[in-house]
């Protein structure tokens, strides 16, 4: 959930000024506490306007290590789930990083069929992807990766729970 589409809006309008087609732009929250369900994204040099040359991602960690990120005075961020560049630059990091991944998505583009008037991929060859988040196969390799600091409120409901909590709070409100 993002609360002020607006500012979002000219906040992905900017970041996309340092997509190229190496480049991954990653969205960061400034943590309001440690958590264990959220990738972390270590800053290493700010590159103006709110972009920071990404360090390290670090995919959910133990709770000791997540309070360490978040006591770190803003040298850690969470990540948000979105993610923006290039599609050239989202292919050399699967190319790179998650060849298998590549080969069978990239196959199973190549034998697409249309029925009625719905595209499908060929599911012989999407089905041999293996199981594995953009996240670890990706973000935790690549090291073309940016950081975008959002301005404005953002809250994840990637899950039951958290939808769950979202609805109740905006009841209150």
């Amino acid at each position: 959930y993002i609360d002020n589409t607006v500012t979002f809006q000219n906040m992905f309008l900017s970041a996309q000024e340092y997509c190229d087609e190496r480049n991954i732009m990653t969205f960061g929250v400034l943590p309001t506490h440690a958590e264990t369900e959220f990738g972390y994204i270590k800053i290493q040099k700010n590159m103006g306007n709110g972009i920071y040359q990404v360090g390290e991602y670090i995919e959910k960690p133990n709770l000791i290590k997540a309070q360490s990120y978040y006591d770190s005075n803003g040298c850690y961020f969470w990540n948000s789930g979105i993610f923006m560049g290039q599609v050239g630059a989202f292919l050399a990091a699967f190319q790179l990083h998650a060849p298998d991944t590549y080969f069978h998505a990239k196959a199973s583009i190549e034998k697409k069929y249309t029925q009625d008037i719905v595209k499908h991929v060929d599911n012989d060859h999407f089905s041999q992807c293996p199981f594995i988040s953009f996240d670890h196969a990706v973000m935790e390799n690549y090291k073309q990766v940016l950081m975008t600091h959002m301005t404005c409120a953002w809250r994840d409901l990637g899950t039951i729970q958290s939808l769950s909590d979202f609805q109740k709070m905006k009841k209150v409100s």
